[in-house]
């Protein structure tokens, strides 16, 4: 239902604003960063416009991807399947549980997107030692998606305003 109303929403805002073209984060986008509090309540730096992304939360995946922001995807976890481009994606492992931090690390994402169940402990010290940010959601329900698709439009996803997103979800809700 949730893949359903976020396909739908993507769709309807592809064919009447016609402006999900992703526009390359400037220089200066890389060099700034904003603090977020991700839907566990934990308050993240992260880059404004994140460049390389390992999505290991298959709705955050989706999403990101409905933002017309796939391109900013390096890998993800073999749960991550639609849209279908993200098939064409380096997978890391079956689920973030089976993740090892020095592949991830490997691939020098500017963030990394985890859901439930989240990355190991030890996974996610070794990808905070290496300064990488880590934002985790619980996308199982649509009041968990608007604040990812909030968080999402903060950090420069796309050109779609994430407010905008919110509210025709709340529409079609």
């Amino acid at each position: 239902m949730v893949k359903d109303i976020i396909l739908l929403a993507s769709l309807i805002l592809s064919i009447s604003l016609g402006c999900c073209q992703v526009h390359p984060a400037s220089t200066a986008d890389n060099d700034r960063s904003v603090m977020i509090s991700d839907g566990m309540g934990k308050k993240v730096e992260v880059p404004l416009c994140p460049d390389r992304i390992v999505c290991v939360n298959s709705a955050a995946a989706e999403l990101i991807c409905a933002l017309g922001c796939s391109d900013r995807i390096v890998a993800v976890t073999s749960a991550c399947t639609m849209p279908p481009v993200l098939l064409e994606k380096e997978v890391l492992g079956r689920s973030a549980l089976s993740l090892e931090a020095e592949p991830i690390i490997a691939l020098k994402p500017d963030l990394v997107v985890e859901g439930v169940p989240p990355l190991k402990e030890d996974v996610r010290q070794q990808l905070d030692e290496a300064g990488i940010p880590v934002l985790q959601y619980w996308a199982l329900h649509v009041d968990r998606i608007l604040p990812m698709i909030d968080d999402f439009g903060v950090q420069g996803h796309g050109h779609i305003p994430a407010v905008f997103v919110r509210d025709l979800l709340f529409f079609l809700c």
